[in-house]
């Protein structure tokens, strides 16, 4: 009996050595496109990234010179210095973006000499000898990947490997060199001397137009030869591809929704298996492939952020599935919820789907502004939800039910391990979510999400799908949709005039989802406004913001400023010094939080808050002027602070009624009558009635704390 217990004993050790012995052979690493983010940021994206169980970011870096670079670096090395010294596995590796420094070299015209991978001398230098530098191969030598070969020849890698000694384990990008997919006998003779490996992009998406999500075949052709050779491959992991933005000089669609999904459970059975797996991307927004952090200091470029914003375009409950399928590559088995109490977890997942429907129209569609159009590939997309789970064996037995708008259109009884599915059929505008039962209990759902709509509100054709996480304690609340109307400006090609990201969709303000922080609206409070009242506050400050965003340079001979501030302009200098001085305050409320927080300015929906004026209180009734006419306001402010710059502005009931309208029909008036452009002064404006009064306040006009009896003023 001992010997038979002592037998089994050394089996279960052996084998539990071999599964650790392959588990440590695995690398899954995540594409991390490198910008100017601050210290914090960029620990929790390597807190995050250690939270999913990934094994370290590969550091797209673009032209390495610029100064931010070895910033941005710093930050990231030094936090993963620090963990290492902790006992952290987590490391960082460099990836050469050869293919947007020669972009950069060739718009500065930095010469023909520019754009090698000797432009990388000093950053690698600086940062291979690193703690945290992530290390592979025979020779544990640093590992260095690229991004595209930059068209660059044999000659110059070899003798950028020779000024480090060929010291590295060199596994670039190189699937876009002529022969590569094919491993043509004339690749391997140019190649094959300077790699120890490649790694792969084109294979992770169906060719433009295509439909076969999850194919495996370009990786398997093109694998097996590599290792054969004793040559490491790096097959990448990605979900569809969407880019619209004139910096890709593109506008296309690439379908995968259910790519990255098929493509983990075909790599799990693949034989022989690759030798490291790259999912795409952590955190590049404008490819629409990311599920990491989009910081808003990194994704400033007006075109990708309509789409990508920040605040619109939260991809992070695509993780849990990441999680899920690195537990198993690594340790074998069922995709099951990783990182958790496996016997007693939920269901982990997301539901996810296009914000728009196939047939939706674009109002610039038709136009012959790229960024306007149908990208290239729209007829390989679908109007269907996609859903994917991972079930612990607890669950099993449970249904899955797919809602559309309030009704179920699909419902499935789920099994341990991956679950996923596509459905067509039944979709409905409005909310849609995925809902989870044990019997008839109600254990999880997916949150609210974005509306699927006909209407095209993001003024272009965003294919960027919107990804729902399921939770337990799930927010069962009605969809939200971005607010405002859209209105094009067809010389930069950008869209104006809406908001990025979640706003209550329905019209009860009870549902808790107060967003200001996201559209930097600087309003502290609302007083006595009901949610129609507030959705006008808020549109009217975004159209501010607009303007702002517009408005060129200040001339004081210019013909928009000697319209609305008077003939004589030129002559008013001390009214040009005031101007500049408040737009540039509006300017920095909407750029910088910090200008905002220092602020506490509210707004009052209540007709009648009087204050201390000397002579009178100030209501929204009307008002005597000084020839003995009344007039009707539009609202007044007054400066009520006592410890920071801010006020209170009351705006009355004149600002709520038809004929002040938002920017959009201004606009939209403006260019069906151009007799009305000779005169600004004639037109309405919400947005110009709240500019008015927030000039008022000594904290946006000169900067000043109130003393809390400053003077009222009116409309």
């Amino acid at each position: 009996m001992r010997l038979s217990i002592l037998s089994g004993l050394v089996a279960g050790l052996t084998a539990a050595h071999s599964i650790q012995e392959r588990a440590a052979s695995k690398t899954v690493l995540s594409h991390y496109m490198l910008g100017d983010i601050t210290e914090e940021h960029a620990h929790k994206d390597i807190d995050d990234a250690i939270a999913m169980g990934l094994d370290g970011f590969v550091l797209n870096v673009g032209y390495p010179k610029l100064d931010w670079v070895s910033n941005t670096l710093s930050h990231l090395y030094g936090y993963a210095d620090y963990l290492a010294g902790q006992g952290s596995k987590f490391r960082l590796a460099l990836s050469l973006d050869l293919y947007a420094t020669g972009a950069w070299c060739y718009d500065k015209s930095l010469g023909s000499d520019c754009g090698s991978p000797k432009e990388y001398k000093d950053i690698l230098k600086s940062f291979l000898g690193r703690d945290s530098y992530f290390r592979y191969g025979p020779n544990n030598f640093p590992f260095i990947t690229s991004f595209s070969t930059g068209n660059q020849t044999d000659k110059q890698f070899a003798a950028w490997k020779k000024d480090f000694a060929n010291q590295m384990y060199f596994m670039p990008g190189i699937d876009d060199t002529p022969g590569f997919w094919e491993s043509h006998p004339a690749w391997w003779d140019y190649w094959g001397d300077l790699i120890d490996g490649a790694s792969a992009w084109e294979s992770a998406w169906p060719q433009v137009h295509g439909t076969n999500e999850g194919d495996m075949s370009r990786d398997i052709k093109v694998m097996g030869p590599l290792q054969k050779k004793g040559k490491g491959y790096m097959i990448p992991i990605s979900m569809l591809q969407y880019k619209n933005a004139i910096q890709y000089g593109a506008n296309l669609y690439r379908r995968g929704e259910m790519n990255m999904v098929k493509r983990m459970q075909n790599i799990l059975t693949m034989d022989p298996q690759p030798d490291i797996v790259q999912l795409l991307t952590w955190n590049d927004g404008p490819e629409s492939h990311h599920f990491g952090n989009l910081w808003p200091e990194q994704n400033t470029d007006a075109q990708p952020n309509q789409y990508a914003s920040p605040e619109g375009s939260d991809h992070t409950a695509l993780q849990s599935l990441y999680s899920a399928f690195i537990h198993a590559w690594k340790n074998g088995g069922s995709m099951i919820p990783a990182f958790s109490k496996r016997d007693e977890s939920l269901p982990q997942g997301a539901l996810w789907h296009k914000s728009i429907f196939q047939d939706t129209t674009c109002p610039g569609g038709d136009s012959n502004v790229k960024y306007f159009q149908a990208p290239n590939g729209t007829d390989a997309g679908q109007d269907a939800l996609h859903w994917a789970l991972v079930v612990p064996a607890n669950a099993a037995g449970w249904t899955v039910d797919v809602v559309s708008n309030g009704k179920s259109i699909s419902s499935k009884v789920l099994e341990t391990g991956l679950n996923y599915g596509t459905v067509e059929d039944g979709i409905e505008e409005g909310t849609q979510r995925l809902v989870i039962q044990n019997g008839n209990t109600i254990v999880a759902g997916t949150d609210r999400g974005r509306c699927l709509a006909q209407a095209c509100h993001d003024g272009i054709y965003n294919f960027n799908p919107q990804v729902m996480p399921v939770k337990g304690d799930y927010d069962n609340t009605d969809c939200w949709q971005v607010e405002g109307e859209p209105f094009l400006d067809w010389a930069k090609g950008e869209v104006l005039g809406v908001s990025l990201g979640p706003r209550d969709a329905s019209a009860d303000p009870g549902h808790g989802h107060d967003h200001d922080s996201i559209y930097h609206n600087p309003f502290e409070e609302y007083i006595n406004c009901d949610y129609s009242q507030k959705k006008a506050i808020r549109q009217s400050w975004l159209d501010i913001v607009t303007i702002l965003k517009r408005m060129p340079p200040f001339d004081s001979d210019g013909l928009l400023e000697t319209r609305n501030f008077g003939a004589d302009m030129p002559d008013r200098k001390d009214d040009e010094a005031f101007i500049r001085n408040v737009f540039t305050n509006l300017k920095r409320l909407y750029l910088y939080p910090s200008e905002r927080d220092k602020r506490n300015i509210r707004i009052s929906c209540m007709k009648d808050i009087p204050r201390y004026n000397g002579d009178f209180n100030q209501t929204c009734g009307d008002l005597k002027l000084q020839n003995g006419k009344t007039q009707k306001i539009g609202g007044y402010a007054f400066d009520d602070a006592t410890s920071s710059p801010g006020g209170t502005i009351v705006l009355c009931d004149i600002y709520f009624l038809p004929g002040q309208e938002h920017l959009a029909a201004v606009q939209e008036q403006l260019d069906r009558d151009k007799t009305l452009r000779k005169s600004s002064i004639d037109m309405n404006g919400k947005y110009r009635l709240l500019l008015h009064e927030m000039v008022h306040l000594p904290s946006i006009s000169t900067g000043l704390i109130g003393s809390g009896k400053s003077r009222q003023y009116c409309e």
